[in-house]
């Protein structure tokens, strides 16, 4: 992907990274897919902690086991996270 590299280098100051893997191809015709697990290990090259996440419950599980030592959870999405938006996370921080 054109923007792999840059969108690694653009999290490199951040506590966290969990990568979402929707395993449904890209809209975006001009461009391929992002390799999630290569995003995910390039990001933790910088010292960051960071992985990918085929399924809900792993990706829960960590959610909820960083937000006990960290202020902030910011998602970025373009689709539903695995089903995170409908899940009962979404009741949880409200």
């Amino acid at each position: 992907n054109a923007f792999q590299k840059q969108f690694a280098a653009s999290l490199s100051t951040v506590a966290s990274v969990l990568v979402a893997n929707p395993k449904i191809p890209t809209n975006a015709t001009q461009f391929k897919n992002l390799d999630y697990s290569r995003l995910a290990q390039d990001i933790s090259h910088y010292g960051v902690f960071s992985e990918e996440y085929t399924e809900l419950a792993p990706l829960r599980k960590t959610i909820d086991k960083l937000s006990e030592k960290e202020g902030v959870l910011l998602v970025l999405s373009n689709r539903t996270v695995l089903g995170l938006w409908e899940s009962d996370f979404v009741k949880m921080i409200h």
